[in-house]
């Protein structure tokens, strides 16, 4: 299964755009003729980038190493720590040029994707240092500190065409499915489709279409090319003699698209699903966590919408948060107050006035399991602070007199029989 030189397309951009600003942090040998790349940025997840003699493409999986890789010590050495500063593509070749920079250093890896495929490691002057096969025909040749030379290119612009670049058909005694592909450099499936969609026979010869079917040929290549190149994708497998998986939907046998399947595998696997879900989230811990922080900020009237409608819920997460965190959280708590004395204070009053007969109701709970535990603290601290003791009594005594007074008149009806209270007592 190669790529099409319209489907590199669309991955060349699709990567360009989600890889920038990324650098190497480090490169695993996969295969003999596959390398994974793995990016990193200081405030975004991590990217893995595989890249082989057949295709390019980012992934989720980290694959363990089958075979040893010729070029990876090379690799390692030159591009850890590099960032990738572009990712290009002449025109539909199937040839991509990744452009490597660190300071005033740079290097150039060309992964040719025909044929065999080859992964060249080039300088800025673009002299050949490292490749994995070297190459020796009649247009080129390939080793190690010569130039690199690309292979002959299709002077044809698949992407910028016109009506009259197709007028060419009605000269030739080619079948129009054939002259399609070559002319287009597609692949059988999409030259067919091309035919199935214009309404005009496959083996039908160029010589046979008429000007109708000129016009209509060319406006279903280019929706096709547009549609793939752009990322209009409904991707499907297609089971025939090998297995296939084309960006569009193409008429043919044994089609299953991708969503489809994979939700259907996982209605009939919920355990695995939920297994998998759970791996991931150990694995990826810090990456969920950053990710619910953007949403919550980017929509913090929806999450509050949803705590409200579920506050068990909301609960039981603080819950598992702080048995998890406790330290941490208890940290935090004590630089906030630290702080935020003023704040503090203010969010003690508010919680108090809502919540008055709650929080008296815990204290007195606290105070009777806790009898022992409070006079014991009650008295050390007395001991040791004995001018704050004194301190303190005179101002509670200058807020609350009447109701001191009242207290003393109480204990002294219920000890000595009397209401008289001593001058002294008084004066206190």
């Amino acid at each position: 299964m190669q790529l099409a030189g319209i489907e590199l397309k669309y991955l060349v951009d699709d990567i360009g755009k989600r890889i920038e600003d990324y650098y190497v942090s480090n490169i695993y040998g996969i295969t003999k003729n596959s390398l994974l790349f793995k990016f990193h940025h200081p405030e975004k997840p991590d990217i893995l980038l595989m890249l082989s003699t057949f295709g390019i493409w980012i992934t989720n999986v980290k694959i363990d190493q089958i075979e040893p890789n010729k070029l990876l010590r090379r690799l390692r050495n030159d591009l850890l720590r590099f960032k990738l500063k572009e990712i290009n593509q002449v025109g539909t070749e199937r040839i991509v040029y990744l452009t490597f920079s660190y300071f005033e250093k740079e290097f150039v890896v060309v992964a040719e994707l025909f044929g065999n495929g080859n992964i060249i490691v080039c300088n800025s002057e673009m002299k050949i240092l490292a490749l994995l096969h070297s190459v020796d025909v009649r247009h080129r040749q390939l080793r190690v500190g010569s130039q690199y030379i690309p292979p002959p290119q299709n002077n044809f612009d698949v992407l910028n065409m016109t009506e009259k670049d197709f007028e060419g058909i009605q000269s030739t005694p080619t079948p129009a499915a054939k002259w399609v592909g070559k002319t287009l450099g597609l692949p059988r499936k999409y030259a067919e489709e091309i035919t199935r969609l214009a309404k005009v026979e496959s083996k039908k010869n160029g010589e046979e279409t008429t000007n109708k079917e000129v016009t209509q040929l060319f406006n279903f290549a280019t929706q096709i090319i547009n549609d793939v190149v752009s990322g209009k994708h409904d991707p499907e497998i297609v089971r025939n003699d090998e297995i296939d998986v084309n960006p569009i939907s193409i008429k043919g046998e044994n089609r299953e698209k991708v969503l489809e399947r994979s939700k259907k595998w996982a209605e009939e696997n919920p355990e695995k699903v939920k297994k998998a879900k759970r791996k991931y989230a150990i694995k990826n811990r810090e990456k969920i966590n950053e990710i619910k922080r953007r949403k919550y900020a980017k929509n913090p009237e929806k999450f509050g919408k949803w705590a409200k409608a579920n506050p068990e819920k909301v609960r039981e997460g603080n819950k598992k948060r702080y048995v998890k965190n406790r330290e941490k959280v208890k940290e935090k708590s004590r630089i906030y107050r630290k702080e935020n004395p003023e704040k503090v204070r203010e969010g003690k009053k508010k919680h108090y006035e809502k919540n008055r007969e709650k929080v008296l109701e815990a204290k007195k709970k606290y105070a009777r399991e806790n009898r022992e535990k409070i006079r014991e603290s009650g008295r050390i601290y007395r001991k040791e602070n004995p001018e704050k003791v004194r301190e303190g009594k005179k101002k509670y005594y200058e807020k609350n007199r009447e109701k001191v007074l009242e207290a003393k008149k109480k204990y002294a009806r219920e000890n000595y029989g009397n209401d008289k209270i001593s001058q002294k007592a008084q004066r206190m």
